[in-house]
């Protein structure tokens, strides 16, 4: 199951994080919502990964069976209310207006819910959000297909590539983009991409942050695109994409 941490770092040149051994950084640092303030910041760090990956691909599984299903009723029967936002949802969405339009499948220990969404992307496989009694939907969070990828990262770079140009048709350019790696790390060889990917020592990120010039819809203030590694095999990589709102703040207090 999840658990939430926060870890303290210090901001270089690059990012620099002081941890990515969890299988997902989700949520940014908090100096990409503050235009990139200098000093100490807390950074979200989520751990959903299974024990292992067999266990963890046998959930994914079972999320794209479900999800077939639900596309069938979505498609087929038909729901109302359904958003133009994200995956179909809206952010400050209540629960209960949630239970409506998707199919919530438990929530984790951090207070995520895993759920499938109304309109499903075939380029993702696991969507969670986060829910404030007060504020609704304030965060979600999209994890891509686990895709066998060189030493190099090609195969995960082209797909990273094809989902950033759906959102550049959508939002506009990044406001920052990262292909990055730690000054003092040993993994800066070519075909040493991946291993520095799953280490946490090289980042590949794009990001859309509103406060920078981003001109995001609604209540959207923040989105991050980023290349991840499963922690036992650097060759098994997926897409992490993360859509906040302009109330995470208060939503994350409250929650």
């Amino acid at each position: 199951m999840p658990k939430t941490k926060k870890y303290n770092m210090v901001f270089s040149n690059t990012i620099m994080l002081a941890s990515k051994h969890s299988l997902f950084r989700f949520a940014a640092p908090q100096e990409c919502r503050n235009s990139w303030t200098a000093g100490l910041s807390s950074i979200r760090l989520i751990d959903m990964r299974a024990s292992n990956t067999e266990v963890f691909v046998k959930n994914r599984l079972r999320m794209i069976a479900l999800s077939s299903i639900f596309i069938f009723i979505f498609i087929f029967i038909g729901v109302a209310g359904i958003s133009a936002g994200p995956f179909g949802l809206e952010f400050g969405m209540s629960e209960a207006e949630l239970e409506e339009i998707a199919f919530i499948d438990e929530e984790t220990e951090s207070g995520y819910l895993w759920i499938i969404p109304p309109k499903p992307s075939e380029d993702f496989t696991e969507y969670y959000v986060r829910i404030s009694p007060s504020i609704g939907i304030f965060e979600i969070q999209a994890l891509g297909k686990i895709l066998e990828t060189s030493a190099k990262g090609d195969e995960i770079r082209a797909e990273f590539r094809k989902i950033e140009k759906f959102l550049i048709q959508k939002y506009g350019k990044p406001t920052s983009t990262y292909d990055s790696i730690e000054t003092d790390s040993a993994l800066s060889d070519p075909e040493d991409w991946m291993k520095a990917i799953q280490t946490g020592d090289r980042y590949f990120e794009s990001y859309w942050i509103a406060e920078d010039g981003a001109e995001l819809p609604g209540k959207m203030n923040f989105i991050l695109l980023e290349i991840d590694a499963m922690e036992d095999d650097e060759t098994q990589a997926y897409l992490v994409l993360i859509y906040e709102s302009v109330d995470w703040e208060e939503g994350d207090a409250d929650a």
